[in-house]
C-alpha cells in the first residue's frame, strides 16, 4: 500500500512549474511596441510569390517573369505546389548601423536557396533547410537563418538623401514535401541574440520541466509499479521527443542525416498519438469500461500501427497529412469519451478532462490566430507547448489522486476487514470462552469421574487384599475355638486321655501359626497401603552418589532373585553427586529393579539392566530399560494405576509401579513416562529436578 504520497506536494511543485512558465513569456511581452518594432520586421506583407504552373523554373526565369504577386500577409502556402519561388525587396529595412539576418520560421522546409543581389548582381548564394546537411548552413543554428550581405566598401549609406539609393534584393527557391509555410522575420543581429537567448531559456524550461516530471514519475513507478504510470512516462517520452524535433534540436543529434531529419517530424508526431492513446487507455481503465469503449480505443491504437510504417517510409509531404488527421481524430475521440465517461461517474475521467482543456483552449487560440481574430506573438507561436506543458501537469495531478483515492478506498476497505475481522474474532472467542467452560465442566466432570472410579478401585482393591489374610485368621480362629471347646468339654467330663491333650495341642499351634502368618501378611499390606502417599516432610536431604546408589538398590533385590542375577548396565558419571532424599532413590531403583526380575524376566534368562543418567542445568535425567517380555500398549496406559500386576498368583498386589510414581511426581517433584522399545522388554524416562554438587 502506498504510504506518505500527498499530492499536495506535487499540487505545489506543479503550480512553481506553470507560474515560471508563464512569466517567460510575459517577460517578453513587456518591452513597448516601439521595441518590439526596432527588435524585428514582419516581412509577410512585403513578400511575393511566382504563380506558375510550371514545375521547373530556373533563377533567371524567374527573375524575368512578370508573374509576380503579393501573398497579402498569406504565409501558409500549404500543399500547392512542392516548390516555390518567393522575392522580397529589402531596400527600405536595410540598416546601415548594424548586422541584419533573415529567418524562416517554420524550420521544417526541406531546402531554401537564398540569391541575394545587389544592384542587380548576385552577391551571395546560401543553402538552407532541414534536408541539408548542417555544416552547409550560412549561420549554424537550429533555425533556418541568413546574413544579408555587407554593404559593398567605399558606397555611400543608403539612406544618404544625397546619393543613388543601394538596391538589395533576394530570391528564395523554397522546396518543402509538406505544407508550405514562408512566415519570416527581418532581425537586428543583436536583438536576435537576446531574443535567442529568451527562446533557449523557455526551451529549457520546458524541458527541463518535462525531465522533472519524468524523473518523479520513474521513481514513482519504481515503488508502485502502477501501469498507468509506466503510460505516463511513456507519453512524457514521446511528447518530449517530437516537442525536440518540432523546435529543430534534432539538427544537434544528426547533424549530416538529411533522411533521419525528413522522416523525424512524422514520427515523433505518430508516437506522441501512440502515447496519448495509451495512457488514456490505461490512466482511465478502458479495458474495465464498456465494450465498444474498449474495442474503440484499440482500433484507435492498432490504427497508428500502419501509420508509423508510412511516416518511416514514406516523404513526409506524403505522410504528415494522415497522420495530422488521425491526431484529430484521436484527441477528439478521447476528449468526448472522458466527457462521457465523466458524466457516467467515473470519478478518474473528471481529472483526466480537467487536465486536457488547455489543450483544447491552445487549439482555440491557435485556429483564431490562423483567422486573423489573434495577432501572432510569443504566446501564440508556443502556446501548444505552453498548453501541453500544462496539461502534462494537471495529468501528473491526476495521476496523484487517482493513486490517493485507491489507497483511501483500499484503508476504507482494510479498516472494514478489520472491523469485521474484530467482530468475527469477538463472536469466535465468545464461542471458544463458551466451549472452554463446556469443556472445563466436562473435565472436571471426568476428574470427578475418574476420582470416584480410582476411589473404587482402591477401596476395591484393598479390601480384596485384606479380606484374605483376614478371612484365613478367621477361620483359624473358629476352628482354634471349636476345639477348645471340645478340649473343655472333655476335661469336665473327666474324660480328658494324652491323646486328646496332645492332638489339642498340636492343633492349637497350627491354628496360631496360621492366625501369626494371616495378621503379618495383613500389616505388610497396610504398611505398603500407606507407602503410597509419600510423607516428603519426614525426610531428609544430604548428598548421595547416583552410581553407589544403584548398586545399593541392586543389592537389596538378590534375595528375590530366584534363578539368574541380571547383567547391571549403568551409563553414569562416577562422581554424580546430588543433594536430594536418599531412601526414596533407593526405593525407585529397587522398585523398578523388582518389577524386571519378577515380571519382565522368563525363568531360564539372565536378562539386562540398562540405566543412564544424564545432567542438564540442575535436573536429572535417568533412562531405565530392560531386555524383558515387555508389555502391551493397553497394560502400559495402566501401568501406574494402583493393584496392577502381571503376577498377582505370585504373591504381588501391584503397588510398586504406583509408589514409584507417587515419589517422582510428589516427593521429587518430577515427572515418570513407560513406553516399549522397538525391539523388547520395557523402559522408562524419569526428569528429575536436583541440586547437583559434582557433575
Amino acid at each position: 500500500m502506498l504510504t506518505g504520497y500527498q499530492p499536495v506536494r506535487l499540487l505545489s511543485l506543479l503550480v512553481i512549474i506553470i507560474l515560471a512558465g508563464l512569466s517567460l513569456p510575459a517577460q517578453s511581452l513587456s518591452t513597448t511596441s516601439k521595441e518590439r518594432i526596432q527588435a524585428k520586421i514582419d516581412l509577410a506583407p512585403y513578400l511575393q510569390r511566382l504563380i506558375s504552373d510550371q514545375q521547373e523554373i530556373s533563377l533567371d526565369q524567374a527573375r524575368a517573369s512578370t508573374q509576380w504577386a503579393s501573398i497579402r500577409g498569406e504565409t501558409n502556402l500549404g500543399l500547392l505546389q512542392p516548390q516555390q519561388w518567393i522575392y522580397l525587396d529589402l531596400t527600405p529595412h536595410i540598416s546601415n548601423k548594424d548586422p541584419q539576418l533573415l529567418e524562416f520560421l517554420l524550420v521544417q522546409l526541406d531546402r531554401i536557396d537564398a540569391y541575394f543581389y545587389r544592384n542587380n548582381q548576385l552577391v551571395e548564394h546560401y543553402i538552407s533547410g532541414d534536408s541539408v546537411p548542417f555544416s552547409i548552413r550560412p549561420i549554424k543554428h537550429k533555425n533556418l537563418l541568413f546574413p544579408l550581405p555587407n554593404k559593398e566598401p567605399n558606397k555611400v549609406s543608403i539612406r544618404d538623401a544625397n546619393s543613388t539609393p543601394e538596391k538589395v534584393e533576394v530570391y528564395f527557391k523554397i522546396y518543402s514535401e509538406g505544407s508550405t509555410n514562408i512566415s519570416s522575420t527581418l532581425w537586428n543581429t543583436k536583438d536576435f541574440l537576446i531574443y535567442d537567448n529568451f527562446d533557449s531559456i523557455w526551451n529549457g524550461f520546458f524541458f527541463g520541466s518535462i525531465v522533472i516530471l519524468f524523473i518523479y514519475h520513474a521513481l514513482l513507478f519504481i515503488k508502485l509499479w502502477k501501469m498507468d504510470i509506466l503510460a505516463y512516462l511513456f507519453s512524457m517520452t514521446t511528447i518530449l521527443l517530437f516537442t525536440a524535433t518540432k523546435w529543430g534540436y534534432g539538427i544537434y543529434i544528426w547533424p549530416e542525416n538529411t533522411a533521419l531529419s525528413n522522416i523525424a517530424i512524422p514520427v515523433t508526431l505518430i508516437l506522441a498519438n501512440i502515447g496519448t492513446l495509451f495512457f488514456f487507455y490505461f490512466f482511465l481503465s478502458i479495458n474495465k469500461t464498456n465494450t465498444f469503449i474498449n474495442r474503440y480505443t484499440i482500433a484507435l491504437l492498432v490504427a497508428s500501427v500502419p501509420l508509423f510504417v508510412l511516416a518511416v517510409s514514406l516523404p513526409p509531404g506524403n505522410s504528415i497529412v494522415f497522420i495530422i488527421i488521425y491526431g484529430f481524430i484521436a484527441f477528439v475521440s478521447i476528449t468526448l469519451l472522458a466527457l462521457y465517461l465523466w458524466i457516467n461517474e467515473q470519478p478518474v475521467a473528471r481529472y483526466y478532462f480537467i487536465a486536457i482543456i488547455p489543450t483544447l483552449m491552445a487549439g482555440l487560440v491557435i485556429t483564431s490566430n490562423l483567422i486573423g481574430l489573434i495577432p501572432s506573438n510569443y504566446v501564440t507561436v508556443n502556446i501548444s507547448e505552453l498548453a501541453t506543458l500544462t496539461s502534462l501537469c494537471l495529468l501528473a495531478m491526476a495521476v496523484a489522486y487517482k493513486i490517493s483515492d485507491k489507497q483511501t478506498q483500499s484503508e476504507q476497505q482494510i479498516m472494514r476487514l478489520n472491523e469485521d475481522l474484530e467482530n468475527k474474532v469477538i463472536a469466535r472467542t465468545h464461542e471458544l470462552n463458551t466451549s472452554l467452560d463446556e469443556l472445563k465442566a466436562t473435565q472436571n466432570q471426568l476428574i470427578e469421574t475418574e476420582k470416584m472410579a480410582a476411589l473404587t478401585s482402591l477401596v476395591a482393591g484393598v479390601a480384596h487384599e485384606i479380606n484374605t489374610p483376614l478371612g484365613v485368621g478367621i477361620t483359624a480362629t473358629t476352628s482354634l475355638k471349636e476345639n477348645a471347646d471340645k478340649f473343655k468339654i472333655n476335661y469336665q467330663a473327666n474324660d480328658l486321655s494324652r491323646t486328646d491333650m496332645e492332638g489339642f495341642l498340636d492343633t492349637a499351634y497350627d491354628a496360631l501359626e496360621l492366625i501369626e502368618n494371616s495378621f503379618t501378611r495383613a500389616s505388610q499390606q497396610v504398611k505398603s497401603f500407606k507407602e503410597i502417599t509419600i510423607e516428603q516432610s519426614n525426610s531428609e536431604t544430604h548428598s548421595l552418589n547416583m552410581k553407589e546408589h544403584i548398586h545399593n538398590a541392586f543389592i537389596h533385590i538378590k534375595p528375590i532373585i530366584v534363578n539368574h542375577t541380571p547383567n547391571l548396565h549403568i551409563e553414569c558419571s562416577d562422581t554424580l553427586e546430588i543433594n536430594s532424599i536418599s531412601n526414596l532413590f533407593i526405593q525407585v531403583f529397587v522398585n523398578l529393579m523388582s518389577n524386571s526380575v519378577q515380571h519382565g524376566f522368563n525363568k531360564d534368562q539372565q536378562g539386562n539392566i540398562y540405566i543412564k543418567i544424564n545432567t542438564e542445568e540442575n535436573k536429572l535425567h535417568i533412562n531405565y530399560s530392560d531386555d524383558g517380555k515387555g508389555l502391551s500398549e493397553k497394560k502400559i496406559s495402566d501401568i501406574f494405576n494402583p493393584f496392577n500386576t502381571s503376577n498377582r498368583s505370585g504373591g504381588q498386589i501391584g503397588l510398586g509401579t504406583t509408589i514409584t510414581y507417587n515419589i517422582i511426581t510428589q516427593a521429587l517433584q518430577g515427572t515418570i513416562s513407560c513406553e516399549k522399545p522397538e525391539d523388547s522388554g520395557l523402559s522408562y524416562h524419569i526428569e528429575i529436578p536436583a541440586e547437583i554438587i559434582v557433575g
